[in-house]
């Protein structure tokens, strides 16, 4: 099965991935999902995944080619942790799709001990052709969570993910109940890095309100550039990945 060169296009995704000696880390594709009306129903679709450790390529996986009606699956633990070393790092995914049908690439985070699963959509940040409209009318260096789980059972983070070969510079903001904005310090994320930030941490003056007042308030990161960034909650009392998602736009329009 060898895809016309000419019905591709790449986009790039930037995705987080966990300690490897807890959790076994997946890339799924279902390309299926998107192809029907308004975009193309057929084609083929295939992708590329660089791991990253402190910055650091550690290993490359090619995935097998597949049309509309296949799904792809891929481990990445293998190409991170080299010879049988625990990591924890990020990752950039080239994904090859049909021209005209947009791609959703989730990553599964899978906790050894406990089974315990959670799906995450991987953020693009370069080479979307499909809505071009979404780059001028939405600001993409400023992501926003709404409503911060913090409680007994639940410990809200920040991931954040620099796909770039330059340093990034970056701000968490948190957002009161009565709308005041909260300004963290100015930080830098190194090239091929990610990292995470325990808000309670961040804002510890807040810690008691923001637990009291579970999902009053939000937050929201600001940086130089396009953002790839995930909101996680962990299992207070055992620390284990209970959720992650992607931040959201800003809206000018």
């Amino acid at each position: 099965m060898i895809p016309d060169p000419e019905s591709m296009s790449m986009v790039m995704l930037g995705g987080y991935l966990p300690p490897t000696d807890q959790y076994s880390t997946f890339i799924h594709l279902f390309p299926g999902n998107n192809a029907h009306a308004p975009w193309g129903t057929s084609g083929h679709f295939h992708f590329e995944v660089t791991v990253y450790v402190g910055g650091k390529e550690t290993g490359r996986i090619a995935s097998p080619i597949c049309d509309e009606k296949g799904n792809i699956r891929v481990e990445l633990n293998p190409a991170a942790e080299g010879p049988g070393k625990a990591v924890k790092g990020m990752f950039v995914v080239h994904s090859h799709h049909a021209r005209e049908i947009p791609v959703e690439v989730y990553a599964f985070h899978i906790h050894k001990a406990t089974g315990t699963y959670v799906s995450c959509n991987i953020t693009p940040f370069i080479g979307d052709q499909l809505y071009p409209a979404v780059h001028s009318d939405q600001m993409e260096n400023t992501l926003f969570w709404p409503g911060i789980i913090a409680d007994q059972d639940n410990d809200p983070y920040s991931i954040l993910v620099n796909p770039y070969d330059v340093a990034m510079g970056y701000q968490i903001h948190l957002i009161t109940p009565e709308g005041e904005t909260v300004h963290g310090e100015s930080l830098k994320l190194r090239p091929k890095q990610s990292i995470e930030h325990s808000i309670c941490g961040m804002f510890e003056r807040y810690e008691a309100d923001i637990r009291k007042r579970n999902g009053r308030y939000s937050f929201c990161v600001s940086s130089q550039y396009k953002l790839v960034t995930y909101f996680m909650l962990k299992n207070k009392p055992h620390q284990v990945i209970a959720m992650m998602d992607h931040l959201h736009n800003f809206c000018l329009a």
